[in-house]
């Protein structure tokens, strides 16, 4: 237990308790909910009361003022969110945004996407993330190290930012064996205590661990939480045509998702290269290769071509 994690967990129960202890309110009612689960009435309950409030103050569900249930709305997706944002945006808020949170992610593995939330709603998205770290062994406080492509003006936080949640960023762009081997050497130095990082992160981190035989025992890290979206099935479905094909080959927009298929090839029994601007695993015999976008070698056919 760091002393860092001690005196952040003073002071956020310190100020909450001034403040009328809502936050550890919120977290223990989150707790209970996660534990206990909640009932088919509540539930229901809370769904009706989120799909009345859409029909009544989003210009874009007005539409559906007729709908009935869940079911009788239209699928979504974030680029759909993206296109008719405002549209979608409530009109109880749509005038001083400043007041509201944002929710970002960078779209490192799928689409840009920014999520509005009032300052209550961001209290319960805090609290429920916190209690789901704390069932899992997490201290309030701990310092944690965060895997994922941060973007200046976006998703990258402040200095204060990151001082006041024991937070440091990681950015996940060029995961080369050169950055690695600086990662290590952080992560040491920092004394980070919880890594938070995409499966592919943790996949080219660890590798580089064991190729590399890093020695990790000076290390403070004590908990690894990994996150991260699934393939869309189109994506999914054409990587199967490639293990299968006589040629192929994966193109990614990032290094580390062209890493991730070489590593999730070559374990399937599909001999596949990898060829990046930084680096070239040559396996011999393969017929496969996993590259970034940019190696694309436009003189050589290919039977099966994934572009992601």
């Amino acid at each position: 237990m760091q002393a860092g994690e001690v005196l952040r967990r003073a002071a956020f129960n310190t100020l909450d308790y001034l403040k009328g202890g809502k936050m550890n309110r919120l977290i223990k009612v989150n707790t209970a909910e996660i534990v206990n689960g909640i009932t088919p009435e509540y539930e229901e309950r809370r769904l009706n009361a989120i799909l009345d409030y859409a029909k009544e103050h989003c210009e874009f569900y007005r539409k559906y003022a007729d709908a009935k249930s869940l079911a009788d709305f239209p699928v979504m997706k974030k680029m759909d969110y993206n296109n008719h944002r405002e549209e979608v945006f409530s009109d109880e808020y749509s005038a001083n945004r400043d007041q509201l949170g944002q929710l970002n992610t960078s779209g490192s593995t799928g689409v840009p996407f920014t999520v509005w939330a009032d300052p209550n709603k961001m209290d319960h998205i805090y609290s429920n993330m916190l209690a789901v770290y704390e069932l899992n062994g997490f201290r309030m406080g701990m310092k944690r190290g965060e895997f994922r492509v941060w973007i200046d003006g976006k998703n990258a936080i402040s200095k204060w930012k990151s001082f006041k949640n024991n937070l440091l960023m990681y950015d996940i762009s060029n995961m080369g064996d050169e950055y690695l081997g600086e990662v290590c050497r952080r992560l040491e130095k920092e004394k980070i205590q919880t890594i938070v990082a995409y499966s592919s992160a943790l996949t080219a981190l660890t590798s580089y661990i064991e190729r590399r035989d890093v020695d990790i025992a000076g290390w403070s890290v004590e908990m690894i939480y990994s996150m991260g979206e699934a393939l869309p099935q189109s994506t999914y479905e054409a990587i199967e045509r490639l293990k299968n094909a006589e040629s192929g080959v994966y193109l990614a927009p990032l290094r580390l998702l062209a890493y991730e298929q070489y590593d999730t090839l070559n374990r399937a029994g599909a001999d596949c290269t990898l060829v990046t601007g930084e680096e070239r695993r040559v396996v011999e015999g393969a017929t496969l290769r996993s590259s970034t976008i940019e190696m694309l070698d436009f003189k050589q056919r290919y039977e099966v071509a994934v572009i992601d």
